[in-house]
């Protein structure tokens, strides 16, 4: 699931493009009722709550990883903690 679209709904907020933005927020609520639908609420909880916090964190992929040749996976491996 990617975050960067919520982006791209504060920007047609912003612009007071109001039909939209209605239909931005309807498509993620049905989607999000969809995923209840077929995988159930506890799958959902499962992933809100464990899964998408790390991945927010940018824990998703193994910073060792040299095939993973992006921005944010460099940035990831230049400022990660070692102990």
């Amino acid at each position: 699931m990617k975050t960067f679209p919520i982006l791209y709904l504060f920007y047609f907020l912003r612009k007071r493009d109001l039909k939209v933005f209605a239909g931005g927020v309807t498509g993620a609520l049905t989607s999000g009722a969809i995923s209840i639908y077929v995988f159930g609420w506890e799958l959902n909880r499962t992933y809100l709550l464990q899964v998408m916090p790390s991945a927010l964190l940018g824990e998703g992929s193994d910073p060792y990883n040299l095939q993973a040749a992006s921005l944010s996976s460099l940035l990831h491996r230049f400022f990660i903690y070692e102990p």
